[in-house]
């Protein structure tokens, strides 16, 4: 499943594991069709697998694809490459995989909406246009955009950077609905548009004096937990007071009212059903969607016990694990127990991705007072890294200078001529790495070189330790005190 691999690549990428999601990549490249979209599922050996979908849909050809899966492999791959900068791997994938899929993106909408033509939901149940492919179809035009601009292709750039907007303003109009009080999860089209080719499409998102939304699209009104993704991808920020409300409601009924607690997929959900109760049980619990909401409360916090109200989730979350760490894909909202398949890797990667979010987050809400940097820090930044996933709007990473890791040290001992009593003294200097915040403050005031950044900790250079003048000044600005300075009379040590 494209989409699958694309969100499990993601949270591998953040979590320093690019080499496996490299290979995922690698198959998109080999699987993508020439017309630019990804079908439903593959087998191992990258053929099309069996699939539910028909290729006929109200007497009209349609494809039988889930868009989103097309468009998250592109958003997956640009957050990879920003994050690794590995250009010799990326540059044949612009041009194999991110140009394919981004044209067919651009071309594969309703030119009465600017919305993306109908396809299968990410649950694989339902057709139409549903708010989960606008956001992410959006999101992977918004990426396609950052790689054309950083190969040089202007008039590709600008291209699909139009077509995003166009996506954004037809979701406005007719995904949110002032009579829910939220945005709503499926658009089921009364036709079956024949996408236009790529040169004659016509922007037309504003409705006709005399013609309304029911005109022209069925409204879902099924509450949905997949609608996360119109802040999730950015397609609308996370405090915006519709985004606000569509979450609200996922929270109050959407929660599974059992002791076992968690959210479900949508209301009145079908699959593996246990409970006909649907006030209190509109459908199993799953692991995703319960993650979402833990998502969705880190994105929202502004401060420490904001962030807190993740917690619960997480803790949900592993007490519904079995013993050798599996998460499954649903839990039985009266037992406990397991539904469905599992292990489920989608699960999995939630996890991983959620919790580096909440890490994150806690970073920039925990700041020293000094010095003005992260209490906390999750991630030790390599050579090439960027620290958060919060910055992916911008073009630009942090390179720390190449020290050779074999000569630094968090201790050093030394001697050393005082110039005044030419007495030798025995010194050494120490960093407590365990409290060390990165701040930096100590490498800016040693202008001998003794101190280096290394992998986001003060470090110390052996081979300029006796450059070192003794006279404190690494300890005095170090804002959490863990460099220390001890120096005595090499006679005295030599006494004791």
């Amino acid at each position: 499943w494209p989409r699958d691999g694309a969100l499990v690549a993601a949270s591998l990428d953040e979590a320093g594991f690019p080499d496996v999601a490299r290979s995922f990549y690698t198959f998109c490249q080999k699987a993508i069709t020439d017309e630019g979209f990804l079908y439903h599922k593959y087998n191992p050996d990258g053929s099309p697998a069996s699939s539910w979908h028909p290729w006929v849909m109200k007497g009209t050809a349609s494809l039988p694809i889930q868009e989103d899966e097309t468009a998250l492999v592109v958003w997956a791959l640009w957050r990879h490459y920003y994050r690794y900068r590995d250009i010799e791997f990326i540059r044949p994938l612009w041009v194999d995989v991110v140009q394919k899929a981004a044209d067919f993106m651009c071309r594969y909408r309703d030119h009465r909406t600017g919305l993306p033509l109908a396809s299968y939901d990410l649950w694989e149940e339902r057709w139409g246009v549903h708010a989960f492919t606008v956001a992410t179809v959006y999101a992977g035009l918004k990426a396609a955009r950052n790689f054309a601009v950083c190969f040089g292709d202007r008039a590709k750039a600008e291209m699909y950077n139009e077509a995003a907007e166009e996506i954004k303003l037809g979701a406005a109009k007719y995904l949110y609905s002032d009579k829910l009080g939220r945005f709503v999860r499926r658009l089921v089209p009364k036709d079956n548009p024949v996408p236009p080719n790529a040169h004659d499409y016509q922007e037309k998102v504003a409705l006709e004096d005399d013609e309304e939304i029911e005109d022209i699209y069925e409204v879902d009104q099924t509450l949905d937990a997949s609608v996360y993704a119109i802040w999730k991808f950015n397609l609308f920020e996370a405090e915006d007071k519709r985004v606000v409300s569509t979450m609200k409601a996922v929270e109050d009924k959407l929660w599974v009212k059992s002791r076992v607690g968690g959210v479900a997929r949508y209301e009145n959900d079908y699959y593996h059903r246990v409970s006909n109760d649907i006030a209190s049980i509109p459908g199993n619990p799953w692991f995703i969607c319960t993650l979402w909401l833990a998502d969705y409360y880190i994105t929202r916090a502004t401060t420490a016990a904001e962030l807190k109200l993740a917690l619960p989730i997480f803790e949900w979350t592993a007490s519904h694990a079995l013993e050798s760490g599996v998460l499954a894909e649903q839990v039985n909202p009266y037992t406990n127990a397991p539904l469905s398949v599992s292990p489920l890797t989608w699960s999995h990667a939630t996890v991983v991705s959620t919790a580096i979010a909440y890490l994150e987050k806690l970073e920039s809400l925990q700041l020293c007072d000094s010095c003005q940097q992260p209490v906390y820090r999750m991630r030790r930044p390599g050579p090439v890294e960027v620290k958060s996933h919060a910055t992916f709007g911008e073009f630009e990473a942090g390179f720390e200078q190449h020290v050779n890791r074999d000569t630094v040290s968090t201790i050093g001992r030394f001697s050393k001529d005082d110039h005044r009593s030419k007495v030798q003294l025995n010194a050494t200097l120490s960093i407590d790495v365990r409290d060390c915040i990165g701040c930096d403050v100590c490498v800016a005031h040693c202008d001998k070189g003794v101190l280096r950044m290394v992998d986001g900790k003060a470090m110390i250079d052996l081979t300029q330790l006796n450059k070192c003048d003794l006279d404190g000044e690494c300890v005095e600005v170090c804002p959490t005190n863990v460099v220390s300075l001890t120096v005595l009379p090499a006679r005295i040590e030599e006494v004791a």
